[in-house]
């Protein structure tokens, strides 16, 4: 079944997708490379009915790794309601970009937001410089459609209760299930996130000390 499927066994590809930042190097038995998230729910079912193992992590020494990057679309700008819906493949610069058109603001900063992709964002819940402020990802996140295991697709949305005080708070939202679970919960096909207003001016400071120490003291 996993074979009418976008799935390479090519070393050349296997190989582009052996490593990453932590420096190890690991190959894959396989890469899968859907385009649609109707290809991502036909790889999860398939590899589902062949009782092939899920878990999250960036690079894999068997298995089939599962490849995003070509759901890479900013689906919609919501500028009355400040919200910008993705895929999981995005860039978070690009929705940056996307959302500054139209004056606001997506909050969470990695770092490496040139190569930090929406859906990774979220299943590491990524954080950066400016989230003594705004937060990590987490508070962001409005909405979700995941693929679970089973290739079951769910709509995830923070309830919108001003007043919910009782009863299991671990239980009562589902999307915080699966933000900074790394993938191991279901695979994110889009999000939908939550804007600011874009600030009117930014301000960088930096303090110079002689030594560590000096830093620590």
């Amino acid at each position: 079944m996993l074979q009418t499927l976008p799935v390479t066994t090519d070393p050349a590809i296997r190989e582009g997708f052996a490593a990453d930042a932590s420096g190890l190097y690991l190959m894959p038995e396989a890469v899968a490379r859907p385009a649609s998230a109707e290809e991502v729910v036909e790889l999860l079912r398939a590899a589902h009915a062949e009782r092939t193992s899920y878990v999250g992590g960036s690079i894999a020494d068997a298995g089939i790794l599962l490849s995003l990057r070509a759901l890479d679309r900013v689906l919609d700008v919501d500028v009355a309601n400040r919200v910008i819906r993705a895929e999981p493949g995005a860039y978070l610069g690009d929705v940056k970009r996307a959302a500054a058109a139209h004056g606001l603001l997506l909050p969470p900063d990695p770092t490496s937001e040139e190569e930090s992709s929406v859906g990774g964002a979220i299943a590491c819940n990524s954080s950066g410089a400016r989230s003594l402020k705004y937060g990590a990802t987490r508070p962001w996140v409005r909405a979700l459609t995941v693929a679970l295991v089973d290739g079951r697709v769910v709509e995830v949305r923070r309830p919108a209760l001003e007043k919910n005080v009782t009863g299991y708070t671990p239980l009562q939202d589902m999307v915080d299930w699966f933000v900074g679970s790394e993938g191991t919960l279901g695979v994110v096909l889009a999000a939908e996130l939550q804007l600011v207003p874009l600030p009117t001016a930014a301000i960088g400071l930096g303090i110079p000390f002689a030594s560590a120490a000096d830093a620590l003291a």
